[in-house]
């Protein structure tokens, strides 16, 4: 879930709180920002070989990686575990440097390397711990818990869905909260991917398109799995035999999303060709999350009111 700061001031704020620093920072990162520092360190002490190469590799990776977080703490949180994998060998060269150049220039070669190779298997036990043993909110599932990694509240709603859903069962859903799709996938229910996103996989046609173009373009971006108006059409008219919509918290979608709420063509669809079945609330989460849950009763043009 993202957090929406109101101020610029209060997004810097909460993004490098202590809370964000030691869950997302630390608990992920701590190897190449430790490699990052140590480097600098000794660069700045010991006039070392490739002292410009070490300070270059650190600040690029801690450009890349403050980049990187400020840009996922505005729309994705957790993505900064896998963009930090296109710049986290940076560190890795800088302290690698950094290691030989203290090798270079010791006085007590034998004392150096026993540190060197103390770093190296200090850093993969630590990797290895890591991997083990991660856990929390704000902590990606690791090896050990990857099987409870799911939170407590997907779980209830994924129980309470499968006792109204069949196992296998074609669903649409109409809604934004990451916890719905999760808690389908619980209780067996397969949702498309391009419904995990729906506003990041939107595409717009070009209005200029030939007939044949406009054809093979939709077919592609089908493909793709990713949307259009068109694609939108086709899931109302004929695709899923269950929807369920979200009705809590209220999705203040894009004016131009038609898989909305309360979009023209999803209001039209329900009332067409779908009956209410049930409308299951979670008034203890947070935030709340209630669905409205209807079954396809026909299909056709009827359900985009023509």
């Amino acid at each position: 879930m993202i957090t929406q700061q109101a101020t610029v001031l209060d997004m810097l704020g909460f993004a490098f709180s202590w809370e964000i620093w030691r869950d997302w920072i630390l608990e992920h990162h701590v190897l190449p920002i430790a490699a990052v520092l140590f480097a600098m360190i000794l660069a700045a002490l010991r006039p070392i070989q490739n002292r410009g190469w070490i300070l270059l590799f650190a600040a690029a990776y801690w450009g890349l990686l403050m980049f990187h977080h400020l840009g996922a703490q505005s729309y994705c949180p957790i993505c900064i575990q896998a963009y930090a994998n296109f710049f986290d060998y940076l560190a890795a060269l800088a302290g690698g440097l950094a290691l030989h150049g203290l090798l270079q220039t010791a006085r007590n070669v034998s004392l150096v390397r026993g540190i060197a190779v103390g770093v190296v298997v200090s850093s993969i036990a630590l990797a290895a711990v890591q991997a083990w043993s991660l856990t929390g909110v704000n902590k990606l599932p690791s090896i050990r818990n990857r099987t409870t990694a799911l939170p407590p509240e997907v779980r209830t709603a994924g129980q309470a869905l499968a006792k109204l859903l069949a196992p296998g069962a074609s669903v649409g859903f109409v809604g934004r909260d990451p916890r719905i799709p999760l808690a389908l996938a619980d209780a067996g229910v397969r949702v498309p991917p391009v419904t995990l996103s729906l506003v990041s996989f939107y595409r717009k046609l070009d209005d200029n398109l030939t007939p044949e173009q406009r054809t093979r373009t939709i077919e592609e971006i089908r493909q793709l799995s990713l949307w259009t108006d068109v694609i939108a059409e086709q899931w109302i008219e004929q695709d899923g035999d269950w929807l369920i919509v979200q009705r809590q918290p209220v999705d203040h979608v894009f004016s131009w999303l038609v898989w909305a709420p309360e979009a023209a063509l999803v209001k039209t669809g329900l009332e067409n060709c779908f009956e209410p079945v049930a409308e299951p609330a979670f008034t203890d989460f947070v935030p709340p999350l209630s669905l409205a849950i209807y079954r396809r009763v026909r299909r056709g043009t009827v359900c985009l009111g023509q």
